[in-house]
């Protein structure tokens, strides 16, 4: 039997993939489907799109009833923007909603800075139509120029809070910084995940027990909620393009697959980024050779898990493309910072592992998740809801409204809900820069 340490290690960098999600096979039919790999992937493809399809719309408020959705995939092909049935209309509604959140979230980040300094917290919630909540330990504060943000009020709810995200994530350090007293102690903490919307840090440990619950909440108080480690894994698109896109297949030389984040230049020499933890080795995309992954993170305490692999002098590394379809497809045009997203924001995830569905779409759910697994850590992480499958690691996280932007590369998934961590775009471009020692900069 394959150890659960191993398995990880295993599913991380590709080597073995899930089983599909099951759909319903006729019992008759079985053996002929099974005997038909493509019939096969046809019919898991169809129960995952269908799948992924009602938990998207279930987040962002839209009727999510299964009918509801086999209607629309009936009269409309897939939304290829969010990569979910959605009816024309639907579409238009998300678009609109999510340009107006990319430019009203800075304004209100700026206007929070400047008045209280980040002693607050903020997060969307979509699945009301895109209301804003607003924590603050002092209501009294003049909001006037932040309401007025607003045409439709009712967007806008503020409510008094006790901890700010700013207080959250001392807490979520102070428990990072104690992880090595705290093993010895046998408590084996394998997330820590800063969790605005409850205010309250996440830690998820191994072996759950009440006494060590005890000792948490003695230890760093009751804003922290204890619970059993949920389980972190590494998460195809195999033909070639040139320019190269994100969210293709790479193949490592020594066998695996991972994907394409995004292209960049430390003024000498072009790369492809991707996930760190993907390995050290010789890579292809649609077998070609892209080169060498001559950098990655330490995976010890970094802030991304990042690698960049590179060059092909015959390949085209400009363009910011993300796959979409083979006859299309995304293009990033502008970035974000890491202190300019909050929970509740729309993001998707373009990765190798998915054939039929070009993105998978979802919502933040933290933005400073601390993960642990084969031996690496990985700190001040994304949460986001879209679903990520081994084969994903190292793809592109963008968001797509007015502007498409760049966001980040996925690094791994949440064994409990699929939910895929991302490492922001900010702190991989630190990491790469001290790594190479040179500066790096984004390939459009």
């Amino acid at each position: 039997m394959v150890s659960r340490k191993i398995l990880s290690l295993l599913l991380a960098v590709g080597l073995i993939f899930p089983v599909s999600v099951k759909a319903n096979v006729n019992q008759n039919d079985a053996q002929s489907i099974f005997n038909q790999p493509s019939k096969l992937n046809e019919v898991n493809n169809q129960s995952f799109e269908m799948t992924s399809s009602l938990k998207y719309r279930k987040e962002v408020g839209l009727n999510h009833s299964e009918a509801t959705v086999k209607n629309i995939k009936m009269q409309y092909k897939k939304s290829e923007k969010f990569g979910v049935y959605l009816t024309p209309v639907e579409e238009l509604e998300l678009t609109n909603r999510f340009s107006f959140q990319e430019s009203t979230t800075k304004k209100i980040l700026g206007k929070l800075n400047k008045v209280i300094k980040g002693d607050f917290t903020l997060y969307i919630d979509q699945a009301r139509g895109g209301v804003y909540h607003l924590g603050l330990k002092d209501i009294n504060i003049d909001l006037t120029d932040i309401v007025d943000l607003f045409s439709d009020k009712s967007l806008i709810v503020v409510n008094k809070i006790s901890k700010s995200e700013q207080d959250l994530d001392a807490i979520h350090e102070s428990i990072l910084s104690a992880r090595g007293s705290l093993m010895e102690s046998g408590i084996i903490v394998s997330e820590i995940n800063t969790d605005v919307r409850n205010e309250t840090v996440i830690i998820g440990i191994e072996n759950l027990t009440q006494d060590k619950v005890i000792f948490l909440h003695n230890m760093f108080g009751s804003y922290v909620t204890v619970r059993e480690a949920s389980g972190i894994e590494g998460t195809d698109r195999s033909l070639h393009y040139n320019p190269l896109r994100g969210g293709t297949r790479i193949t490592k030389n020594s066998g695996g697959n991972c994907s394409v984040g995004f292209m960049v230049n430390d003024g000498y020499s072009n790369y492809v980024v991707t996930a760190g933890h993907c390995g050290q080795d010789d890579y292809t995309q649609g077998g070609t050779s892209i080169g060498y992954m001559s950098f990655r993170t330490s995976g010890f305490n970094s802030n991304s898990d990042s690698g960049i692999i590179g060059q092909n002098t015959n390949l085209t590394y400009t363009g910011g493309r993300i796959y979409n379809t083979s006859s299309s497809h995304h293009s990033y045009n502008a970035t974000q910072n890491a202190s300019e997203d909050v929970v509740g924001e729309s993001v998707c995830m373009s990765g190798a592992s998915t054939t039929t569905n070009a993105v998978q779409c979802g919502l933040i759910q933290s933005k400073n998740y601390t993960s642990s697994w084969s031996g690496m850590t990985f700190n001040k992480q994304r949460l986001a809801s879209y679903i990520a499958i081994p084969g994903d690691s190292g793809g592109t996280v963008f968001y797509s409204g007015t502007n498409t932007v760049l966001k980040g590369v996925q690094s791994a998934r949440r064994l409990s809900d699929s939910y895929g961590i991302y490492s922001h775009l900010e702190y991989v471009i630190q990491d790469m820069s001290n790594a190479t020692n040179r500066t790096i900069q984004i390939l459009f």
